[in-house]
């Protein structure tokens, strides 16, 4: 999904038409991908995750194009229709008007991050334990973050659809990804034993 939008947004932004150069994605896309967006002059915003998200940013924005890492892609030329076969014939014009085939095209896409997502299975479904362990999660990813001087981006969020709590890791560098990853974890774990010690 990352890389449809980078590489449609970018023949739309070639072309003039992309509203103040403005993509749409969610808080679990590429940070590679918002690096190569801004670098060619683009401007990234992110939403939470969900296709409900997006559509509402890019009605708040005005905005043309959005879309999920996962390849649902909305966009003002399907008028906002997340079906992969509108979006699979807007990739294959730009590869035709180009004389290019796909895998071509997508040589010349962003080089994205390593990425980690790791799920850490919760004792309890309770609402109240959720943002309890989310906040506190929070606020050692800031104290993370705050302590390592490369690009790095950590995201933790409690899952909509199973009783997780999910982490992301990406950075340039994979053995920092992997480090971190396992560091989150064993914090998460933490705070859930503590939480359910006594």
């Amino acid at each position: 999904g990352d890389h449809i939008l980078f590489i449609w947004g970018r023949e739309l932004m070639r072309e003039n038409i992309l509203s103040r150069n403005l993509l749409i994605t969610t808080v679990m896309s590429n940070l590679g991908f918002e690096k190569a967006w801004n670098e060619i002059g683009g401007v990234l915003i992110r939403t939470p995750v969900g296709d409900k998200f997006i559509r509402e940013e890019l009605d708040k924005q005005k905005a043309d194009l959005g879309g999920e890492q996962s390849g649902h892609i909305l966009s003002k030329i399907n008028h906002y229709s997340g079906d992969g076969v509108l979006t699979a014939i807007q990739i294959a014009n730009f590869c035709r008007k180009k004389n290019i085939i796909l895998k071509d095209l997508l040589k010349t896409s962003f080089k994205g991050f390593p990425q980690k997502l790791t799920n850490i299975k919760l004792t309890s479904n309770d609402k109240h334990f959720k943002e309890f362990l989310e906040d506190n999660i929070n606020k050692s990813i800031k104290e993370k973050l705050d302590n390592i001087s490369e690009p790095c981006r950590i995201f933790a969020r409690n899952s909509g659809t199973e009783t997780v709590l999910r982490i992301l890791v990406e950075a340039e560098n994979k053995n920092l990804v992997d480090d971190i990853s396992i560091q989150m974890a064993n914090i998460a774990e933490q705070i859930i034993d503590d939480k359910f010690k006594y």
